[in-house]
This record gives C-alpha cells, sequence and structure tokens, in this order.
C-alpha cells in the first residue's frame, strides 16, 4: 500500500518499457519520455537512483515538534538521534525520528534525509527494515515508540 507507481506509469507503457529505458540509460542511448524531467535523481555518482517525489503521507507538522516529540517518547537527546552508528542495530532513535518525519510531519524520504543527514536510498532502507521486522531496532522499542507517537 505504501508504494504507488502511478507516476511512473504515466511515462511508460509497461513495467518493461522502463526496464528497457533504464538498460539503454546505463549505455548513455536513451532519451527520457516528455516530462520526465519531474523525477528527480539522487544526487550521488555511484547509483543514479530514481527517487520519484512522494506525496506526503501525514498531517504536515513542524519539523521541530516532530523531533522533540521523538526526544520526549524515545528518551533521547539530540545527539544521540543524529549519530552515525553502523552495524546490524544500527541508531533506533534515527530510525524513530525517520518514521516520524515521515509520517507525523508529512515530509518525502529526500526532506526526511535533509534534516537527519541520511540519502534517500538510506531513508528508504531504514524504512522498509522498520516495516519488515520493528524489533531490528532496539529489540523491538521502536515499535512501542511508534505506537506512543501515533497517539499523540
Amino acid at each position: 500500500e505504501w508504494l504507488t507507481t502511478v507516476e511512473m506509469q504515466s511515462y511508460f507503457e509497461s513495467t518493461g518499457g522502463y526496464r528497457q529505458y533504464i538498460a539503454e540509460a546505463k549505455k548513455k542511448r536513451s532519451q527520457p519520455p516528455e516530462g520526465f524531467e519531474k523525477v528527480t535523481f539522487d544526487s550521488r555518482q555511484s547509483s543514479k537512483i530514481l527517487v520519484v517525489k512522494q506525496e506526503p503521507v501525514g498531517p504536515r507538522m513542524e519539523v521541530e515538534r516532530a523531533l522533540a516529540a521523538v526526544q520526549v517518547v524515545s528518551g533521547c537527546t539530540r545527539e544521540e538521534m543524529l549519530e552515525q552508528r553502523r552495524g546490524r542495530g544500527g541508531n533506533p532513535y534515527k530510525a524513530l525520528a525517520v518514521w516520524w518525519l515521515i509520517h507525523g510531519a508529512g515530509l518525502s524520504n529526500i526532506e526526511a534525509g535533509a534534516v537527519l543527514k541520511l540519502s534517500p536510498t538510506a531513508v528508504s532502507h531504514i524504512l522498509m527494515k522498520l516495516r519488515q521486522n520493528p524489533s531490528t531496532y532496539a529489540g523491538g522499542r521502536v515499535r512501542e515508540w511508534i505506537k506512543l507517537l501515533k497517539e499523540q
């Protein structure tokens, strides 16, 4: 339900048409369809990942208010929330902040990433991990924190 393909399908007749375009674009032999300039690209040269502008999924809330709510619910500081943590569990506070900036503040993946100094790809990865297995972060406490945020 979170994946919308209508905008991409409006440029290509089928999934196969999109795949063909990407294959040709990699060989630098393809021109984008008319109007395709509305689609933005990740800025990293290593992977020109297509990122379609998404519609906000939650009501608009001020970013600072959303981040403050994450701090209250999780008990973290702003520094802990922004801390880079690698490894299996990652940073549960940052994962919660990603989720709440999108679902509470209505930001796009790109906007949430800019606030938290993450690439759109990293934001998508965090959201995917939260959907697939919320206990990945902080042994399931993130799931409890999300429930508390939703109740606000």
